[in-house]
């Protein structure tokens, strides 16, 4: 529900601002949106219910609760039975301190993380590392292009949420693709459709050329939507390094959400608007390359999986008779 009342308000939010843009400038029109943030706040602070709160409150009440009867019972035993219950909580207290320093003992260093999945990282990480740069890239060349190309600030609106739009309509399209013909193909069609969208970007002006190419980016966007989660968790193990496995695995995307748009926007404050996309379209061929070499396919069909169960428990049938 949220995530989809989001993308509502990446549709219509930019047109929206664009207007007031033009009607009262863009010092007046920031202070006309803080009332909206007010009134979001306020519905948010009045009418979300604090779950933590709650939490809170109810295992207080049972720690009173717990307390009193601990000394309902202390009050009616015998010295011997208060001592021998003291002996008991101090051995708990111990073997809680050795299961704490287990638990450090069993924590991941980030080297060893490194190179035990060295394969993942140098393959899969590397792809999201160029998909996050061209998916951020893009969300700074629309509005670069259109200053370029002199467009007013509601057509650059336009584009910016006819982008939002198209790729909010491919979602659905997106899973398909990745649960039926694999998370390689979508991957693919998702870069190679991004690299399209940024050469059309670069060699036609004006605002219909702009929208189409926003149109075309935000198609091959919504294509990708998911892809990094879903190579993610198909490739983090299955024990108590996955959540670190996964931390190093979106540091790798946030790295390419910082470089995407610092060198297009470099290239274009140098070189002009349409070299900036011009370079994020090579980044499109590089990814799209990367795919075709270095990316193993992870989806595992269903019918495949049970197959390999089969085959491996067979092997531990036949290990057993040949014991026996």
């Amino acid at each position: 529900c949220s995530g989809g009342t989001f993308r509502i308000a990446s549709i219509f939010g930019p047109m929206i601002t664009a207007k007031f843009i033009e009607l009262l400038g863009a010092r007046l029109s920031f202070f006309c949106l803080c009332p909206s943030m007010f009134v979001s706040f306020l519905l948010y602070f009045f009418c979300y219910p604090d779950e933590l709160d709650k939490e809170r409150k109810r295992r207080k009440r049972e720690e009173d609760e717990g307390h009193a009867i601990e000394l309902s019972v202390v009050a009616n035993e015998d010295p011997a039975h208060t001592a021998t219950s003291h002996a008991q909580d101090d051995e708990e207290k111990e073997g809680n301190a050795v299961g704490e320093r287990l638990i450090m003992e069993k924590r991941v260093a980030v080297m060893e993380l490194l190179y035990d999945f060295r394969r993942e990282y140098s393959s899969i990480g590397i792809f999201i590392f160029l998909l996050n740069c061209i998916r951020e890239g893009r969300t700074l060349m629309i509005p670069l292009t259109g200053l370029s190309n002199g467009l007013t600030t509601f057509e650059i609106a336009t584009c910016v949420s006819a982008g939002y739009g198209s790729g909010a309509s491919m979602f659905p399209v997106s899973g398909y693709i990745m649960d039926n013909f694999g998370r390689r193909r979508n991957a693919m069609a998702a870069v190679v459709g991004m690299g399209c969208g940024f050469l059309l970007m670069s060699f036609v002006g004006g605002f219909a050329g702009l929208l189409l190419s926003s149109i075309v980016l935000g198609c091959s966007n919504g294509l990708s939507s998911g892809l990094q989660m879903t190579l993610g968790a198909d490739t983090a193990p299955n024990d108590n390094r996955r959540s670190p496995y996964l931390g190093v695995y979106n540091m790798l995307g946030s790295i390419g959400k910082v470089l995407g748009p610092l060198g297009a926007g470099l290239l274009s404050f140098l070189f002009g608007a349409k070299l900036g996309a011009l370079a994020l379209s090579i980044v499109c061929i590089l990814a799209a390359l990367w795919i075709f070499k270095c990316v193993d396919e992870t989806l595992v069909k269903p019918q495949k999986a049970k197959q390999d169960t089969d085959a491996e428990t067979d092997g531990q049938n036949n290990k057993k008779e040949e014991r026996i």
